[in-house]
Parts: structure tokens; sequence; C-alpha cells
């Protein structure tokens, strides 16, 4: 108003006169100067036939991540604007891109709030916009609220490390985490997170498409259900073996997620002739990979791994093996989601895989796959 060239400056201000149009956290009591301008309220009030009864007084949203199905969930917060009166059964609507996708009901009561939670597949990584509507009252301008929301194009990697170590390069998940972004760069396609085993159990696993488990003892007790949670509603699970897992663990917790059992460590010293991998080349994580790095991959030496026995009546594939014929990585199915058993290590103890050029193009691919980014697959790494 100071800058504005007209000689007669006022204020006016339109309104029904009730409380909804008055947000003290959006609207800051006017500055010290306010008195040099005349205030002119405008009070439509006594036109407005019935009772406002409520209105839709926040949308939130965040982004679920994943595998075969991205979520949004949107969660809805209505107020009862009635000082004396509960409302009972009021119908919310959902609707995106101008279509219905879900309705609930809330109860109110008198001059209180409630929050209903809609969710909807993301089947695209493009913006949508929606709004969430109840039901019609004496102002419906306040009865719809609008939304544009952006999805994360990421694919998020939690990675658990279950062997930290003194010396930066020497941790479990040093290599795994280098390899999917080797710059630490924000605008790489893949985020990793690394997280300790205590902080494990902590994580709101919903925020992740795909869970490295890196030489991870055990779990915390009963934290194996939240990880069949996950993957069966799209999530994957890739466990890579090492020195500190216990297979006994992984035998009787992890049956529902894992399709085979560990059964043997099978170990050759540093002199003698080492395990070499084999890749079955039709695999879509193969199908940009060279003839030359399959050979220079199955030149890789490998000192130790577990061989496992498949549990009965499971199906799984086997699209690596070594030479011996051994399983070196396994997938399955569970629910929605994928599980990925890799049977050596994924640092430097038991094979020299991590520090060959192949490892970054390899471990990208494989979390690529499971979590169906398949615009991603389309070109090489």
């Amino acid at each position: 108003m100071n800058s504005a060239s007209q000689k007669v400056k006022r204020i006016f201000i339109l309104t029904d006169m009730d409380r909804n149009g008055w947000n003290k956290e959006e609207f800051p009591a006017a500055g010290k100067d306010d008195s040099l301008y005349r205030v002119k309220i405008v009070d439509f009030s006594p036109s407005q036939k019935g009772v406002n009864r409520a209105l839709v007084s926040q949308i939130k949203l965040n982004q679920e991540f994943l595998t075969n199905r991205r979520v949004i969930r949107v969660q809805a917060t209505v107020t009862n604007l009635l000082p004396d009166r509960a409302i009972q059964q009021l119908p919310v609507t959902l609707f995106v891109e101008g279509k219905r996708q879900g309705e609930g009901f809330l109860d109110l009561p008198a001059k209180g709030q409630a929050t209903h939670v809609f969710t909807f597949p993301l089947l695209k990584n493009e913006p949508v916009s929606g709004y969430v509507e109840i039901q019609e009252d004496a102002l419906n301008v306040d009865n719809r609220r609008q939304f544009v929301y952006q999805p994360d194009q990421k694919i998020k990697v939690l990675i658990v490390d279950g062997d930290p170590r003194g010396v930066a390069h020497q941790h479990e998940s040093f290599y795994v985490e280098k390899a999917l972004n080797p710059f630490s760069s924000p605008m790489a396609d893949i985020e990793p997170t690394v997280s300790t085993l205590d902080e494990f159990s902590r994580r709101d696993l919903k925020q992740y498409s795909v869970i490295i488990l890196c030489n991870v003892r055990e779990l915390a007790i009963g934290f194996e259900r939240e990880l069949e949670k996950f993957v069966l509603k799209g999530g994957t699970l890739f466990v890579a073996l090492g020195d500190q897992v216990n297979p006994k663990f992984y035998n009787e917790k992890m049956g529902m997620l894992l399709p085979v059992s560990l059964k043997t460590l099978n170990q050759v010293s540093r002199g003698e002739k080492p395990f070499h991998l084999q890749a079955a080349e039709s695999h879509p994580v193969f199908k940009v990979f060279t003839k030359s790095m399959m050979r220079q991959i199955g030149g890789i030496a490998f000192h130790s791994l577990y061989s496992v026995e498949p549990r009965r009546g499971r199906e799984f594939k086997t699209p690596m093996r070594f030479t011996n014929q051994f399983p070196a990585v396994i997938e399955s199915d569970f629910g929605e989601g994928k599980v990925i058993l890799y049977t050596s290590s994924m640092d430097r103890d038991w094979n020299a895989f991590p520090i060959h050029p192949t490892f970054l193009p390899w471990i990208q691919r494989w979390v690529k796959y499971t979590a169906q980014s398949l615009e991603s697959l389309t070109r090489p790494d």
C-alpha cells in the first residue's frame, strides 16, 4: 500500500463473518502502519441461507514407495464449524483427474476435527491433480480442497549394514551405497540410505522400494513379520550373505520370504581354484550387458559362498549360478513384491566383485528391475 501511486488508499474486506475465513496462522496481524488506511468490512452474512456446517480444512499427501504399485496417500482433515452440535457420518470423497477414487464417512465432534485417509495407485511418474469434497451446505466454496502432487521419481533404497566397521571402505554397505549413487548426486534416479541394524526396526519401511540386508546376523524379535508385510504389498527384499549371518535365524524365521534354506558355507583358500559366476543372459537384468561384460563377470574370483536347499513346494528362479552349479542369485515372488537372495557377500571379504567395474551396473539393474523401473532398464547404465 505504501508504494501504490493512488492518492486514496482504502482496504475492503468482503466476508460472510464465518470463523473459517479468519486463520491467524495464514493471515497474521496487520503491521503498525495499518492505521494509515481506512478499512471497510462488507458483511455478506445476511444473504447466506442456512448454516455453514463444515469445511475441508487441510490435505496432506505423501508417497509410499512399493514395487509394483507406488501408492499416493491422501490425508484429508475436515473441521466441524458448529459450536454445539456433532455431525455424524459426513460423506467425504476423493476425486483424482476428475474421477471418483474413494469415499468415506466421518463423525465430527462439535467444534472438532476428524481425518480420513485415502490411497490410490500411481500409474505414471507424472503430476496428478484432484480434490477432496464433503457434502454441500450453506457455503460450498470451503467444501472442496484442491491439490496437485508431483510424484518422486527416485527409487528409494534402504541398505542395512550388518557389519559396520571403523574404516568407511570396510563397511559392509560401502560398495553397495557407492554403486547405487556413485557421485552422491541429488539428481540420481536411485537414492540409497544406509541404516544400522539397531535403527532398522524403527524405520518406516513404506518409504522405500527396496531393502537390502548386507551381512545381517539376525533381525529384532518378530521384525521378520514387518518385512513380510513390506514385500506382500509390493516391496523388494534383497538379502546378501556374509560372515555375520546366522543360518539358523534365516532358516527358522525367514522361511516365509526365502524359498530356500541356507545349507553349507563353502570356502576355498586363496591358493585354490576360486568359484566363478555364470549368468542367464536372457534375464532382463543382463539384457544390456555385452558379451565382453559377461566374460568379465565370469572371471571374477569368489572364495566364499553359501549352498542352499529348496524348501518344499516353493517356486523360484536362478538367474545366476556359479560354475559348480551352486545358485548365486535366487529370485522369487512373494505377494506383490520380490525377494532376491545373493549367496555371497557385498564387500570384499568373500569375493572381488565389488571392486570390479561391472558391479555398478549389476546392482543398479537389480534394483531397477525389482522396483519395476522399466523406463530405466531400457537404457544402458
